[in-house]
C-alpha cells in the first residue's frame, strides 16, 4: 500500500485510487469480506467520500509543501519566494506604434494621458487590418489643417506585429480627421506577463549572476535585461567548438531575444574579457569612459517551423476536438536550440485533453523526414508551432 512521505525529490502523496483502496480494506476488515463497496451501495459512497476528503486534504498539504520549494511553486507564491533571490516577475507590456493623423481643420483629440499603463483606459482609437485597436496615448489640440505624427498604444498587452501602412481606420470618428496610416511598423512590442514555467527558468539560471564561470554570469546577466526573454551564450576554445560560423578558437556568440540592443551590449562589455572575439550580425555600441566606442556583435533567434503528425484515440468513446488540441499545442513554447521529442508533445496533450491517448506521435523540422526528436537546425533558431503545421489522426 503506497504510503505519504517526504524524500530527496520532495513530498508523495497517495492519490485517490490508493486512497479508496486502503479504505475499502480497512470496511472489510471490520464488516468482513463479504461487505459489498460498489459505488451504488451506503458503503462504498461513504468510501467514496472520505477517499475524496482525504484526497483533497493531501493535495493541499502537497501544495503547501509545494510553496516552499523553489522548483516546484507557482502562483502569488512563486513571486514572494523569488524575491528572496531578488528576481521579480517581468511584467505584461504593451506595443506602441508612431501613426500619421491627417486633419482638414482644427481638432482636440482625446488621448489616455494619466491612465496610459491602464488596461481599461480610452482615448482616440485607430485599429488595424486584423482587429487590433490602438488608442492615442497623449491627448492633443491640433490647431492647423495638417499631418501629425502620434503616439498610439495597442489597447491590449502583449506582442502586437503591425505592418506599415496597416493602421488605417478610424474607430472614433471625429470630424476634421481626413485620414490616419502608419508609415512604420511598431517601435515598440509588447510582451504577454511571464509565465509560471518561464519564470522558474529564469530564476534557476539568476543564481548564476555571481558564478565564476564566465558563460553563466554573462548569460544570466543577459535575462536580467529589461524585455529580453530568452539567451543563449555560445563560446569556442581551443578544445571546444560551439560556434559553427567561426574558425577562432577564443570567440563567443550570444543569441538574445528581446531586450535593446544598447542594453544587451552594456551586459557583453562588462564580461567579455581582452582578446575575445564576438560573432553575430546585430551590433550595439558602449561609449567607454575615456569616449571610445565600443561595438559588441550578437544575434537575436530565428523562429524556425515544427511539424507535427500526432494519432490520438479516445479513453471515453466520443469525438476528440481535434481543433482544440492544435489551438493549444499552438501555445507550446521552446527555447533557442531546445530539442523536442515524441514525449514532450505527448504530455502537453495528456495535459490538454485527458479524454484522448497518444497512439503515435512523430515530429519534423522541414515537414517532410519525420523521426521521434528534432532539433532546429541552427543553434541560433527556436521552433514555433501552428494549428496548420499539426497533422492529427483519430484512431478509431
Amino acid at each position: 500500500m503506497a504510503e505519504n512521505y517526504i524524500d530527496n525529490t520532495g513530498l508523495h502523496v497517495q492519490n485517490i485510487t490508493e486512497i479508496t483502496e486502503e479504505l475499502t480494506n480497512a470496511y472489510k476488515e471490520i464488516y468482513g469480506e463479504d461487505i459489498t463497496v460498489t459505488s451504488d451501495t451506503p458503503d462504498g459512497q461513504r468510501i467514496g467520500i472520505e477517499a475524496q476528503a482525504k484526497a483533497d486534504v493531501l493535495e493541499y498539504s502537497k501544495q503547501v509543501y509545494n510553496c516552499f520549494d523553489v522548483d516546484m511553486v507557482r502562483g502569488v507564491q512563486q513571486d514572494r519566494l523569488y524575491k528572496i533571490n531578488n528576481v521579480f516577475r517581468k511584467n505584461a507590456k504593451y506595443t506602441y506604434v508612431n501613426v500619421n493623423v491627417t486633419v482638414s481643420q482644427a481638432v482636440n483629440l482625446d488621448g489616455l494621458d494619466a491612465d496610459e499603463d491602464s488596461a481599461t483606459g480610452t482615448g482616440y482609437t485607430i485599429v488595424d487590418s486584423i482587429g487590433t485597436n490602438f488608442i492615442l496615448v497623449n491627448s492633443v489640440a491640433l490647431t492647423t489643417p495638417g499631418t501629425y505624427t502620434l503616439e498610439f498604444r495597442a489597447q491590449e498587452l502583449g506582442a502586437v506585429d503591425v505592418a506599415p501602412n496597416t493602421l488605417t481606420t478610424m474607430v472614433t470618428v471625429v470630424a476634421g480627421v481626413s485620414s490616419v496610416m502608419n508609415p512604420e511598423k511598431q517601435y515598440i512590442t509588447g510582451n504577454a506577463q511571464e509565465t509560471d514555467s518561464a519564470f522558474n527558468i529564469r530564476r534557476n539560471k539568476s543564481v548564476s549572476l555571481a558564478a565564476q564561470g564566465f558563460n553563466d554570469s554573462l548569460t544570466a546577466q543577459l535575462l536580467a535585461v529589461d524585455q529580453v526573454t530568452t539567451a543563449v551564450v555560445y563560446e569556442n576554445t581551443p578544445d571546444n567548438t560551439e560556434i559553427p560560423q567561426s574558425a577562432l578558437t577564443s570567440a563567443i556568440w550570444c543569441v538574445v531575444e528581446g531586450g535593446l540592443n544598447s542594453d544587451i551590449a552594456k551586459v557583453i562589455y562588462a564580461n567579455r574579457t581582452m582578446g575575445c572575439a564576438m560573432v553575430g550580425n546585430t551590433t550595439g555600441t558602449v561609449t567607454r569612459p575615456n569616449g571610445s566606442v565600443f561595438t559588441a556583435y550578437f544575434d537575436r533567434p530565428q523562429a524556425q517551423s515544427l511539424y507535427l503528425n500526432v494519432t490520438i484515440k479516445s479513453r471515453i468513446g466520443q469525438i476528440p476536438d481535434e481543433d482544440y488540441i492544435k489551438s493549444q499545442l499552438a501555445n507550446l513554447q521552446f527555447d533557442i536550440y531546445q530539442s523536442v521529442t515524441s514525449s514532450d508533445i505527448v504530455v502537453a496533450i495528456n495535459n490538454i485533453d485527458s479524454s484522448v491517448y497518444v497512439v503515435s506521435c512523430t515530429l519534423s523540422n522541414d515537414g517532410t523526414t519525420y523521426a521521434s526528436s528534432v532539433t532546429p537546425t541552427t543553434k541560433d533558431k527556436y521552433f514555433t508551432l501552428i494549428a496548420d503545421n499539426i497533422n492529427i489522426t483519430v484512431a478509431s
